[in-house]
Parts: C-alpha cells; sequence; structure tokens
C-alpha cells in the first residue's frame, strides 16, 4: 500500500516538473526574441537615414532632369518693342510708336529625358501669334506678329560653384511674321500683306539654380543664343522691298529669363516645380530693320513668364 501511494506522488510531482518545464520554455523563446529584436532596432538606428521633410523640400537639379522623364509648360506674357519705328516717313518726324504696345500671351512647352548621370536629350515649342493696333497715324491698321521656335538639343547637368547648371545645346527652327490687314492713306507705309524670316541653325543654353539657405526656393536664370539661317518672304507689306523671297538671311535672337523657382520632391518620388521669372528676348536681322521709311526694326520683348514643371 505504502508503494504505491508513493508511486503515485511521484508520477504526480513528474507531472508538475514537466508541466513547469513546458511553462517556462515559452518564456524563455520570448525573452531571446526581445534580445534579437533590441538588437535589430540598435543597428538601424545605428545606419544613416535620410530625411523625409529635408528631401521633400530640396530637389537637386538631377531630380528634375535626370533619371526619367519630364516635362513642362510656360506662360510668357511679353509685351513688343520695335526699335527704329517709326522715325521718319516721307522726311517728316513721326512721333511715338509704331503700335499700342500691350502685354499678350504666349505658351511655350517643353519634353525630354536623360539618364541617372544627367545626359539626356529635350525639345521645346514656343509660339507667341498676336495683332496690336498701329498708333496714329497708322491706326486704324493692326500690325500682326507671329513668332515659333522649335527647339531639340543635348543637355548634361553640372555642380559649378554652389549652382546646379544644365548646358544645353543643339538645333533650331525659328520664324519671325509680320502681317498688315489694311492700307493706311494716300501713301501707306505698309502693304497689305506679309513679312516673314525662316530658318534653323544652332542653338545654346545655359541655365542655373541656387538654393536660397534651406528652403525651398531656389533663385533661378537662364540665357540663350541662336544663330538662324534662312529666308525673308515679303508677300506687298513692306513697299521698299521686291515682293519675292530674299536668299541667304541670317536672324540672332539673344533670350534670358531670371526669377525664383519653388521646387519639391513628393514621396512617391514625382518632382514639381514652378517658376516666376522676367523673360526678355531680342530678334536682330538687317533686312527687316532696313526700310526707307524708318519703319523696318529689330523686335525685342519683355514681360513675365510663369510655368510649371513635373520629372518622374
Amino acid at each position: 500500500m505504502k508503494r504505491c501511494f508513493a508511486a503515485i506522488v511521484c508520477a504526480i510531482l513528474a507531472c508538475v516538473a514537466h508541466a513547469e518545464a513546458d511553462a517556462l520554455q515559452p518564456a524563455s523563446d520570448f525573452a531571446d526574441r526581445i534580445t534579437a529584436l533590441e538588437a535589430e532596432v540598435a543597428e538601424l538606428q545605428a545606419q544613416p537615414v535620410p530625411s523625409t521633410t529635408s528631401r521633400m523640400v530640396r530637389p537637386q537639379l538631377w531630380e528634375l532632369y535626370s533619371n526619367g522623364w519630364y516635362g513642362g509648360a510656360e506662360a510668357t506674357i511679353l509685351e513688343p518693342f520695335m526699335s527704329g519705328a517709326p522715325s521718319v516717313f516721307l522726311g517728316n518726324p513721326v512721333p511715338g510708336s509704331l503700335i499700342e504696345q500691350q502685354f499678350r500671351a504666349g505658351v511655350r512647352y517643353q519634353i525630354g529625358w536623360a539618364n541617372a548621370a544627367g545626359v539626356g536629350i529635350r525639345g521645346r515649342y514656343w509660339s507667341y501669334n498676336q495683332s496690336f493696333t498701329q498708333s496714329a497715324p497708322f491706326a486704324p491698321a493692326q500690325l500682326g506678329i507671329d513668332l515659333q521656335t522649335a527647339d531639340l538639343e543635348a543637355t548634361v547637368t553640372q555642380r559649378l560653384w554652389n549652382w546646379d547648371t544644365l548646358l544645353a545645346a543643339g538645333a533650331r527652327y525659328g520664324k519671325l511674321g509680320y502681317s498688315n490687314d489694311k492700307a493706311v492713306g494716300g501713301l501707306p507705309i505698309f502693304g497689305v500683306g506679309t513679312a516673314a524670316f525662316e530658318g534653323v541653325g544652332p542653338t545654346v543654353a545655359v541655365e542655373g539654380r541656387r538654393r536660397l539657405g534651406r528652403s525651398a526656393f531656389a533663385l533661378y536664370g537662364n540665357v540663350r543664343g541662336s544663330a538662324l539661317f534662312g529666308d525673308v518672304a515679303n508677300r506687298s507689306m513692306f513697299l521698299s522691298m521686291p515682293s519675292a523671297s530674299i536668299n541667304g538671311e541670317v536672324m540672332g535672337i539673344a533670350e534670358n529669363q531670371l526669377g525664383l523657382a519653388w521646387d519639391r520632391v513628393m514621396a512617391n518620388g514625382l518632382v514639381l516645380e514652378a517658376r516666376a521669372v522676367w523673360e526678355t528676348q531680342y530678334w536682330m536681322n538687317s533686312t527687316l530693320s532696313d526700310d526707307v521709311y524708318g519703319i523696318g526694326t529689330n523686335l525685342g520683348l519683355i514681360g513675365p513668364t510663369v510655368g510649371l514643371q513635373i520629372a518622374y
């Protein structure tokens, strides 16, 4: 009897010990897992982590022009100026300007692609087609101004003296056209018709941004020069010239923009940039600026330009 009782007690004690061992095993595993997780957290904390906030407000130039596609549009609100127009009409001084100057809108588009090294290609197109009332004594005739440019160029980005710069070079098509819808007076200065230069040639540009402190704003500017080779076609507008095509003409174009840019890199990698600049253009051709009446002119345009660019 005593032996049976002792056997039962031993069996109970063995079960209890086994249960305690089973109960302790999960606790030991849990503690080991906590220790391993703490080690992993410490390792991650020791690694440098890029600042999401900094990235969202301080994109670099290569994020705007590299490793993918980008595109944008600009609204150019420009006022035309016509040098020497008019200075003399049949020997009599004529005060004032040829046209009633007003700010009018044009649109510029661009699309491009670049690799991770910042080397790429882009295309740009700009048009400005507006009419302006001619000033007295030439009113009520309307002088039309038709400007078009199309660029195809290679691009490369560089870091230069705290500026993020983009260098571009390629080919440009350009057109400068005038039109007149009414003859003015008994001896009109313009005939009813058109006159236009069209040509192609090289174009080069430099574009730059400099970050203002640690803000999302940057000083932005660009300069561009183009030399176009083509023809002038006078279709009865300039009375002092034959109504025909004049071959072997050269048009020089100088452009620049200066203003501010605001940009942001989104969490999904999309890059946004908004720009507000003051733009200047100057178109120079000796044939269109040479007229016996003093009416022929080089053309300048100035005014604000606002734009939006997206890169991904």
